[in-house]
């Protein structure tokens, strides 16, 4: 059976996400750490084993879109697609905004691949609302939409990951712990389930702090909130964060990659 399969890859700060969109449906996800100095052969190996283990023959690829906020590894990328897969990977930049309706309104007439995926997947799940999309990432990324389309506002904070290498990188003494949500209270006696409490509780403090100050900032507005980013998890009870959607930045860049093959079709 013929299979049409697309390679989504969201290339981030700490981890590379492929994803597998197989006859209109999303299917395997994996994350391998992004690493500059992995060459395309070794991309590829990791690719091979990661399917296999899932029973997939990626030999059925017929494309890629890949969102890539780390220029060093966009090499190995595409030659990987191009070596072992005769597929040139389409790369969506922030270049492609206005194709989609979006606007940059900011200081910087650029902005990260991977937050215009976020805009473009929100704007289609919540059209004609005013949007505060939010990316918890190695950078946590709120941004701020208009329901014209216009980027005008934004805060960038650390994300969770950041923190914890931070500890890791600036101490000494302190062991290095995996942040999940405490069973108990906040307070405790021992170190490391106290570092693990202060890592989840401060990041969840700071994230919603920010919100209810955006909030107070735009009360003019009824901003729907959208959150993704592998720490959205932790805001499933959240009070303000009503929808999680971890496929969030995936669907955007389906959307901008079906866009610009559709506009080259239509040359």
């Amino acid at each position: 059976m013929t299979l049409n399969m697309l390679a989504i890859v969201d290339v981030g700060n700490t981890n590379i996400k492929f994803t597998l969109y197989v006859d209109g449906e999303f299917s395997e996800s994996w994350y391998i750490s992004t690493y500059h100095e992995r060459t395309a052969s070794e991309l590829y190996a990791i690719l091979r084993v990661l399917a296999s283990q899932a029973n997939i023959n990626i030999h059925h690829l017929v494309g890629a879109a890949v969102s890539s906020v780390v220029a060093a590894v966009n090499g190995s990328i595409t030659e990987m697609f191009k070596s072992f897969f005769n597929i040139i990977p389409v790369f969506i930049t922030s270049a492609h905004a206005s194709l989609l309706g979006i606007n940059i309104c900011l200081a910087q007439n650029t902005i990260g691949s991977d937050r215009l995926a976020d805009i473009v997947a929100a704007r289609t799940l919540y059209p004609d609302r005013d949007l505060l999309v939010i990316d918890m990432g190695t950078i946590t990324v709120f941004n701020l939409v208009n329901k014209n389309g216009d980027l005008y506002g934004q805060v960038l904070s650390p994300g969770l990951a950041c923190l914890v290498k931070s500890v890791r990188l600036c101490t000494a003494a302190l062991p290095q712990v995996c942040v999940n949500k405490p069973t108990t209270k906040v307070i405790s006696d021992a170190t490391a389930p106290s570092l693990e409490s202060g890592l989840y509780w401060g990041y969840l403090s700071m994230v919603e702090g920010v919100i209810q100050q955006i909030l107070k900032e735009e009360s003019g507005k009824s901003l729907q909130i959208v959150a993704t980013g592998g720490a959205s998890n932790f805001f499933r009870d959240s009070t303000h964060v009503l929808s999680i959607d971890k496929l969030l930045t995936t669907k955007g860049i389906l959307q901008i990659y079906r866009k610009l093959i559709e506009n080259e079709e239509g040359r």
